[in-house]
């Protein structure tokens, strides 16, 4: 009994440490005779999630009676395998922040928002239900802001605004699709949503709520201005582990496997078709390291997106389509951490031998593009059977578009390469000695994590057959080509320049043309009035409004922060109350 007892114990302790340690850190970096002790241990705080995914047992669901009035934490497959990768991706962002942020006297802040994020991260993995994986998403997300914005800079504050709109879009469609999951009964989490409560509805809000993450169409606009403007190693967390909790959701929420949602999987195909194409033009237009990686995760995430898609077309892909995300998940997140680590090492002044850095660089970029050996060809070969589940129609589908998006890829890494390579040149030389040996560490990861991990080995011995390497090697090929031809004729697209329209800018555009129609419809009226009344005296006081300075007058006054939070808590509160009132019906039929 007592043996019992202290095992539970330990299992509680264990499970709340991996994201209480973090945020117990985070909040001593807010007090000053703690901040700088909480900065020197920044590396440590991601300890705890690697012990647990050594040491815990897999299946163990526990209830922390402590923790968010009772919440339920649980480590299965799956969330021992985005645990391990997404607490690895924050030690390596960690480890570089320390020396990054050494001699920065706003350390502190970094770091709190920094460990606040991580705690988000690590909890939403373990949430077992529905409020705990929601708070901790909410966590993660709005934290996630402060790293954006940390430079302080005019750019850095566009792009921490463009965040935190699509974050707000993000918790409003959970919410709600929340709400109207409780109002239809007490739903747990792990997949276990009835088929039948899917409906069109919730599947886009679920769409929306995690496709903002993962950079989605049409939600992508804040990972370009993000990956750019944030400190590099904040950057790294993003990249390499916070937009894993995307991926985390759908798996959490779409019950792969035992629903057949035929319309929501075309649905999820064609945005993730979209997606990986787009990702590869938008990022062949920019000229900064940061907005190229930034393209290739909506790229890559695009076929993340594709992979679920094919998972809703049967039961079959379904189950199928499960395992394949979270190796997805895995590859990408290896890949894109040394990316950002290399781009980490250039930015701070290091300059490698030119020849080294760029075989650095290949490394995970060939990765991506799924050259032959590598996890992208793995992962890429099992995509192709997982169309073939779908039907003759997806497999053709899946035989040509996944060989254009590897010569897309190919082709839109070397620009990247060749853009850290020219940043290598021209910057002024600097003590890099730690992020390098992250960096050489980060790459020997993406090499040997395929053939040491037993899941993605399993997946070598399709893609080591002689066709399917003959099928991963002439996209990459082929890829290198154009992109060598590109570069040649000076990586210039026909009619590029300036960087394409980002959110603010689509904003703009909207706001004209409302502003415009509004005044086009005040007209029509203005002439029906004087029609049918004849009157002798013309008022116009409501064109007037609209063609002075009336609008822009209203639109400052609802674009302050307080406006907007009252409106965001006002509809939170229908909502709530909307929930209440559903379940308080329910108990009146029980």
């Amino acid at each position: 009994m007592f043996l019992q007892t202290l095992q539970n114990f330990m299992n509680e302790a264990g499970l709340s440490l991996v994201a209480g340690v973090p945020l117990l850190l985070a909040a001593g970096c807010w007090a000053r005779c703690l901040r700088k002790w909480s900065f020197r241990l920044l590396p440590l705080a991601a300890l705890p999630a690697l012990l647990a995914v050594l040491l815990v047992s897999p299946g163990l669901e526990i209830q922390v009676k402590w923790f968010f009035m009772g919440g339920t934490m649980g480590i299965d497959a799956s969330a021992r395998i985005f645990l391990g990768v997404s607490a690895c991706a924050w030690l390596f962002a960690a480890l570089a922040a320390g020396e990054k942020f050494r001699d920065d006297p706003h350390r502190h802040r970094f770091a709190g928002y920094f460990l606040a994020s991580m705690g988000g991260n690590f909890g939403l993995i373990l949430a077992r239900d529905i409020l705990d994986f929601y708070l901790f998403f909410a966590l993660m997300s709005f934290s996630a802001y402060g790293l954006i914005i940390h430079n302080r800079t005019a750019a850095a504050a566009k792009a921490g605004r463009v965040y935190l709109v699509l974050v707000f879009l993000s918790e409003l469609a959970m919410f709600t699709a929340l709400v109207l999951l409780s109002a239809r009964g007490e739903v747990p989490l792990a997949g276990a949503i009835p088929g039948a409560d899917l409906s069109p509805l919730l599947i886009i809000l679920l769409f929306m709520a995690f496709g903002v993450k993962v950079g989605a169409l049409p939600f992508q606009s804040w990972m370009a201005l993000s990956y750019q403007q944030a400190p590099v190693p904040g950057a790294t967390a993003l990249a390499g582990a916070m937009v894993n909790a995307g991926i985390i959701g759908w798996l959490r929420f779409f019950p792969f496997g035992h629903v057949v949602l035929p319309g929501g999987g075309v649905f999820f195909i064609v945005m993730g078709a979209a997606a990986a194409l787009y990702g590869v033009f938008f990022g062949l237009y920019q000229d900064k390291p940061g907005r190229v990686l930034a393209s290739s995760s909506i790229s890559q995430m695009g076929l993340v997106t594709l992979i679920a898609g094919y998972g809703l077309l049967s039961e079959d892909a379904g189950m199928s389509a499960l395992p394949l995300m979270t190796l997805f998940a895995v590859h990408h997140s290896l890949a894109k951490t040394s990316l950002f680590l290399g781009y980490d090492l250039v930015d701070r002044g290091g300059r490698p031998a030119d020849a080294i850095l760029a075989a650095g660089l290949l490394v995970p970029c060939l990765s991506l593009a799924g050259l032959p050996l590598t996890s992208g060809a793995m992962i890429k070969g099992a995509l192709k059977e997982l169309a073939h589940l779908g039907g003759d129609a997806w497999y053709v589908f899946g035989a040509v578009f996944l060989p254009l998006s590897s010569v897309g890829t190919t082709i839109l890494m070397l620009h990247c390469i060749g853009l850290l390579r020219k940043r290598s040149r021209a910057g002024p030389r600097g003590k890099t000695t730690v992020i390098a040996w992250l960096w050489v560490l980060s790459i020997a990861g993406v090499v040997l994590v395929p053939w040491m991990w037993q899941p993605l080995r399993e997946m070598a011995g399709y893609s080591l057959r002689a066709r399917t390497v003959v099928q991963s090697l002439w996209p990459v090929g082929l890829g290198a080509v154009l992109a060598w031809l590109w570069l040649n004729a000076g990586g210039r697209l026909p009619g590029r320049g300036r960087p394409s329209a980002d959110f603010d800018d689509l904003v703009r555009w909207v706001h004209v043309r409302f502003l415009y129609m509004l005044t086009l419809v005040t007209d029509f009226l203005d002439r029906l009035r004087d029609k049918i009344v004849r009157e002798p005296f013309r008022q116009r006081g409501f064109r007037r409004f609209i063609r002075s300075r009336g609008p822009a007058r209203l639109e400052r006054m609802l674009g302050r922060w307080p406006v907007v939070f009252l409106f965001y808590l006002l509809l939170s509160v229908v909502l709530f109350m909307m929930m209440l009132t559903a379940a308080y019906q329910k108990s009146e039929v029980g």
